[in-house]
């Protein structure tokens, strides 16, 4: 998995010769999904209030996965949002497992606002 910061360091995207490449594609929409997910920790961690979700599930490929969504107040907007921000493959669906899941995904986010 590529950091955040690498993320930023590598800014430079290479779209090849027409929007319908493929590997393009994926690149173009992981991008989006980049600054979407920046912009939505960013808003949690100005926010005053904010509150974290997680749900456990299993996917068609019976493949445990750990959802997780913030409830935070937006103060530009003066209301309450929830927002989805990541689904984990999780190897164990133990509390120790989980926690560890969510605690290694927010210190993965948290290490650039710092």
């Amino acid at each position: 998995m590529i950091s955040d910061q690498e993320r930023l360091d590598n800014k430079q995207l290479n779209f090849g010769s027409h929007y319908e490449n493929a590997d393009m594609c994926v690149q173009f929409v992981d991008s989006i999904g980049f600054v979407v997910e920046r912009s939505i920790i960013e808003q949690i961690y100005k926010s005053e209030y904010y509150s974290i979700l997680v749900d456990e599930s299993m996917d068609i490929t019976k493949k445990e996965q750990l959802l997780i969504y913030a409830k935070y107040y937006d103060n530009s907007k003066q209301e309450f949002k929830t927002s989805f921000l990541t689904i984990i493959n999780v190897k164990e669906q133990n509390g120790a497992q989980l926690f560890l899941s969510i605690k290694k995904f927010f210190g993965e986010k948290t290490s650039s606002y710092s």
